[in-house]
């Protein structure tokens, strides 16, 4: 059984971010990655944890979180101005 993975370009990850951002997450402050992993999946409709994390690293690497360390806990915050 083949995972169909979904067509995931420049416009797809925009759509997330400005999903985010009428959400207010910015106000959240820190907090763990689950969180926006269910925001994610809830927008998308994508179950699959390995392309949620994916999308969520890409994220990420375009600067658009923030991330943290405190002992074993790591938190992130969304970045908006």
């Amino acid at each position: 059984m083949s995972k169909e993975l979904p067509i995931i370009n420049a416009e797809f990850y925009e759509f997330v971010v400005l999903y985010l951002q009428s959400r207010n997450v910015q106000n959240w402050k820190w907090v763990p990655y689950k969180c926006f992993k269910v925001l994610i999946s809830y927008l998308t409709g994508i179950r699959d944890i390995d392309t949620l994390r994916s999308i969520f690293e890409k994220l990420l690497q375009m600067g658009y979180f923030k991330k943290r360390k405190i002992a074993s806990k790591t938190e992130y915050i969304f970045l908006f101005d």
